[in-house]
């Protein structure tokens, strides 16, 4: 009841005596009247005096060291970096109004303030500054810690703030939260001197906060992405391990092989379900100040980088069952490999130069993995050749492998040769129909050379098999349903040959 008070009914503006004269009664242990405050205030007060928090406190706590809020700083800067734009977007109406709008972190301790240079200046007189903690049970009823207390939305007016030093201020604050794992992140809050409150203060509070959840979600969209790439080759390379992928947060995105021994090495697989957030993790140095988990070594991790930014970490578990012998190739070019029993050497391709031997080793790392692959270079520089070979050496690869020269047919016949065709479809189609290229490749692999040359009125077919997983041969009526076993894209040179993986749902 008390949190669908905080956000149904609004402050008793114009009560402020009656207010004052329950809060007096609160204060010496009396009972309130029937409707004295509202029931959000009346259950805060209480937390208040059970916690001894003082009522004649003048002003917040002292704000933390500066080196402490340079930590919360650095720990909140993607919520700090969001906020701030949307932040100074309603500086101007802020500045109108005289009032100021504040960023927390998930303790309430102030991370950011914006708004009327007044206003700011009257806050620093009762420490609604940054680094100070505005926690209910360290600054009494106050919009921010009360906000904290319930998680929902909450306004405090006046009279309604447990500490006397505090009463001159209103204030409207909702907590933000988290897109991803709905975890609470902190605090928006608008305030402002009491004579100039507006019950619309909340709804200003909360219209800004879901612009930032908003800007979060797409900014975590695009860190997964991101963290996914670059993720891609330290996971292929350890393919028959048990790998834990985290992002900077220190939350696990993906966990593979985390069976058998392995999950004894990490606890129980629920203690580990993606989007647990491992808080030794940190997003710069791979752990925070506190010591790694018991379970996990140092040398267990491998941070993930974009540009100079630390996008995550890689864990890759020893296998307790298995030690695996490596042997070594010499190839060519003088180069040593070494590799354990699971990888291969790639084909027949023998070259010298550097660059074509970043591609095979490239090609070592998709070949038993199911993602689409784009193989680009000149012509009779050898594509079919690393198709070929990246099929040859997938361990799980046990159909066929099919290739179609998309640029050397005419668009019909194109048509038919990828989608097939039923009986009936045109002027000398075989009686019982024919199955396409795509078809035939299903648990295997399907080479689409020239792709690039392909007529366009075609490409959006092809897309749709791609994305939507539904063929229609020439002449058919209804879809079949082909599984496309892709989940992602590599490019391994510089062209015009795509190759995936394909089969029958």
């Amino acid at each position: 009841m008390a949190a669908r008070d905080a956000v149904s009914s609004f402050p008793y503006a114009g009560q402020e005596s009656q207010v004052m004269n329950a809060w007096e009664r609160a204060v010496c242990g009396a009972d309130l009247p029937a409707n004295a405050v509202r029931t959000v205030i009346e259950h805060s007060w209480a937390r208040c005096l059970s916690a001894g928090v003082d009522p004649a406190r003048p002003r917040g706590p002292l704000p933390t060291s500066d080196e402490a809020f340079s930590r919360l700083l650095h720990r909140f800067r993607d919520v700090i970096d969001v906020s701030s734009p949307v932040m100074e977007q309603v500086r101007e109406s802020l500045s109108e109004s005289g009032t100021i709008m504040i960023l927390t972190d998930p303790s309430g301790v102030i991370l950011k303030t914006e708004g009327d240079p007044a206003t700011l200046e009257a806050a620093g007189d009762v420490r609604l500054v940054s680094g100070a903690s505005w926690a209910e049970l360290s600054s009494g009823t106050n919009a921010i810690g009360t906000a904290l207390s319930l998680k929902e939305p909450v306004q405090v007016h006046a009279t309604e703030h447990f500490c006397a030093g505090i009463k001159p201020w209103s204030c409207a604050a909702t907590v933000l939260r988290d897109p991803a794992s709905g975890e609470i992140l902190g605090v928006l809050d608008v305030s402002g001197l009491s004579n100039n409150f507006h019950r619309n203060w909340l709804a200003l509070a909360m219209m800004a906060a879901g612009r930032i959840e908003a800007d979060l979600a797409a900014r975590h969209m695009e860190s997964r992405w991101r963290l996914a790439e670059a993720g891609l080759q330290g996971l292929s390379r350890a393919s028959s391990r048990a790998v834990m992928l985290f992002d900077g947060q220190g939350r696990l995105v993906k966990a593979e092989g985390i069976t058998g021994r392995s999950r004894a090495t990490v606890g129980e697989c629920g203690e580990w379900r993606v989007g647990r957030h491992i808080e030794a993790f940190d997003s710069e140095s791979g752990h925070a100040n506190a010591a790694l988990p018991d379970w996990l070594r140092p040398e267990w991790m491998q941070p993930l980088m974009r540009g100079g930014q630390r996008l995550g970490t890689v864990v890759v578990l020893p296998d307790p069952l298995r030690r695996e012998p490596t042997r070594r190739i010499v190839d060519s070019g003088g180069t040593t490999w070494t590799v354990g029993q699971t990888s291969t050497s790639l084909g027949p391709i023998i070259g010298r130069s550097i660059a074509l031997r970043q591609a095979v080793e490239r090609a070592k790392h998709l070949a038993d993995l199911d993602v689409t692959v784009l193989l680009q270079g000149e012509t009779g520089v050898g594509k079919e050749i690393f198709a070929r070979a990246i099929h040859e050496n997938r361990q799980r690869t046990k159909g066929p492998f099919v290739a179609v020269n998309c640029g050397g047919l005419p668009r019909d016949i194109l048509a038919s040769e990828l989608f097939g065709y039923v009986d009936g479809a045109f002027t000398g189609a075989k009686r019982s129909g024919m199955i396409g290229k795509i078809e035939a490749a299903r648990g295997g692999t399907l080479f689409l050379d020239e792709i690039g040359e392909m007529p366009l009125e075609l490409q959006p077919y092809l897309l749709r098999v791609l994305e939507g997983g539904e063929l229609y041969p020439l002449g058919a009526s209804q879809p079949r349903h082909i599984h496309v076993s892709s989940k992602g894209e590599n490019c391994i040179r510089s062209g015009r040959a795509s190759r995936a993986t394909f089969s029958s749902s």
